[in-house]
């Protein structure tokens, strides 16, 4: 998998040859962790607008690290601002 600021690609081998999905981080919605849902270990799903993609990865750390890199994508620009942002859209000055 290769994860940009825009997008999470699969591919079918570790060349990155055959791009398998190219997922747009805008589009998605959620992701959690499913190890008792689908009862796999270091199991995650990542939820779009229309689709709902699965994976797993080699332990408990690395699929941390994977939710958060991705999830951290995912947040829409302009949803975090800092507080002088806040307080200037409040009227606050």
């Amino acid at each position: 998998m290769v994860l940009t600021s825009t997008h999470l690609s699969t591919y079918k081998n570790e060349n990155r040859k055959g791009r398998t999905e190219n997922i747009v981080l805008q589009n998605c919605i959620t992701i959690k962790s499913v190890d008792e849902e689908i009862k796999m270990s270091y199991a995650f799903r990542l939820d779009t607008t229309d689709v709902r993609f699965f994976f797993r990865a080699e332990d408990q750390n690395i699929k941390e690290m994977w939710i958060g890199c991705i999830g951290k994508h995912m947040i829409k620009p302009g949803v975090l601002r800092s507080k002088s942002e806040e307080d200037a859209l409040n009227g606050f000055n």
